[in-house]
């Protein structure tokens, strides 16, 4: 039983190179090895434990940057994050229909400040997915993510994107509501051969 971790004021950067290669893909590859190296000598150990529980995971104002050499348009910055992550038990608690606990609140940084909030419960450990949330994205510069509609015969020149959100799933069925809506939207022609 872990009763808590705690970050204070991690700052986390996400880079992708000219290549498309990501420091990400590096990070998970090591901690994969590590994990690997340690459940190799404490094989035994590990086969005696037949409980794991985390009581709190948290993050306190942390912060998230995304930096792509290959489109300096797509580097955006999510900033005083705050997170956590409840009552992970595995096995899973028959008592207990959603035992883990999320929470995510942050900070869009752009030239005018977004926010991003998630709240909900769901069993990870569940055969079948089990699942209810709730988020909002408030005053979300679309010019600023243009690039998740390359598609599209337009861009964004200006706008603002507010969305509310509910997904609520048991036994894989789905059930989502949502509201859309976009202020002051401008929109411009893409020029022939651009992206």
């Amino acid at each position: 039983v872990i009763d808590r971790i705690l970050l204070k004021d991690p700052v986390l950067t996400i880079e992708i190179n000219k290549q498309g290669e990501s420091n990400v893909a590096q990070v998970v590859e090591n901690a994969i090895y590590r994990f690997k190296k340690f459940a190799k000598k404490k094989r035994k150990l590990i086969h005696l434990i037949r409980q794991y529980e985390l009581q709190k995971f948290a993050v306190r104002r942390g912060t998230l940057q995304l930096i792509d050499e290959r489109q300096k348009e797509r580097d955006w910055t999510f900033g005083s994050i705050f997170f956590s992550l409840a009552r992970v038990v595995y096995p899973l608690d028959p008592e207990e229909a959603l035992p883990v606990a999320l929470y995510l609140n942050a900070t869009v940084q752009s030239e005018q400040e977004g926010q991003v909030l998630l709240i909900g419960r769901w069993n990870p450990f569940a055969e079948k997915k089990s699942f209810d949330f709730t988020g909002s994205l408030k005053n979300i510069a679309l010019k600023e993510y243009n690039y998740f509609f390359p598609n599209l015969p337009a861009h964004f020149v200006d706008g603002t994107l507010q969305l509310k959100i509910k997904a609520v799933c048991h036994d894989d069925q789905l059930n989502l509501n949502y509201q859309v809506r976009i202020d002051q939207i401008k929109l411009a022609l893409r020029k022939k051969g651009s992206r």
